[in-house]
């Protein structure tokens, strides 16, 4: 089984559709969670009902504290996956969701394979050239009291697609929440501090008991769009710059409207809200 979870609340019905649609028109033996609020059980239950031969559930989540950053604290709630009964072979696949597409098999990973335990995805620059994640990271070092300076030189690496493993993401979650319970609430503010501790794990060794397979746009299972080539082919699907149809697209909300039109022949790709 090759599992999807994301956090999405208070969107419009058709960013839930879009996600659910082009995964499901690419992939088979999949089961969808979404983490929502008590504001959008209608919507899935208009998914449930559209998508019906497909696993989707909901977990409603209350009470999500107003002083820690929903991208970080999704990472608590995914914790989730304790409470299910999971085989050794299954892939999980946390996740964006309203800046993400699907266009080809997800199960597309299997040739990458060696016994990974995690996969990773890159970004096209480094952490110190990018004013962004330069600022996690200072922010990390600063609350952590640890000397990062380290991390500054590495690739970005993007928290907002992470594949594994059943045991390889259980590990995942159970070390990043270690992190979340050494930062203060003042740090936990932060808007992206997720993609921080996600390059602290990676980079500091502290995830040193799995097999973790980098992966970058020219690999194209995930194709990142934000720092990279943005361009789609005569079939109007989104391609990495050498012209090859990516797996999945994050961040497709970087491509110029004119194109996302085209693009929107069955989901309106256009829509952001």
């Amino acid at each position: 089984m090759f599992y999807v979870l994301t956090y999405c609340s208070g969107y419009n019905y058709e960013i839930y559709q879009r996600f659910v649609g082009s995964l499901v028109d690419t992939s088979n033996n999949i089961s969808v969670i979404f983490f929502i609020r008590e504001i959008d059980i209608e919507k899935l239950k208009k998914i449930q009902n559209e998508f019906i031969n497909t696993s989707i559930r909901y977990v409603v989540c209350n009470n999500i504290p107003n002083d820690i950053h929903i991208q970080t604290y999704r990472f608590y709630l995914y914790q989730y996956l304790k409470t299910q009964t999971l085989d050794k072979n299954d892939y999980i696949l946390l996740c964006d969701s309203r800046d993400l597409l699907f266009q080809k098999d997800v199960m597309n990973i299997e040739k990458f394979n060696n016994n990974n335990d995690l996969f990773v995805f890159e970004e096209n620059n480094i952490i110190k050239n990018n004013k962004h994640n330069f600022k996690w990271i200072n922010i990390l070092s600063l609350y952590l009291k640890e000397n990062l300076s380290y991390i500054q030189d590495k690739q970005i690496i993007c928290s907002g697609t992470i594949l594994g493993t059943s045991y390889g993401i259980m590990v995942y979650l159970r070390e990043f929440n270690k992190v979340i319970d050494k930062l203060d609430r003042t740090c936990l503010k932060y808007c992206g501090l997720d993609q921080g501790i996600h390059n602290y794990l990676l980079y500091s060794g502290k995830l040193g008991m799995l097999e973790i397979k980098k992966l970058n746009n020219l690999d194209n299972y995930v194709n990142t769009l934000c720092l990279d080539y943005k361009g789609i082919n005569e079939d109007n699907q989104i391609t990495n710059i050498n012209g090859d149809v990516s797996c999945i697209v994050h961040q497709y909300d970087r491509i110029p409207k004119d194109l996302l039109i085209k693009i929107s022949s069955k989901y309106n790709f256009t829509i952001d809200k």
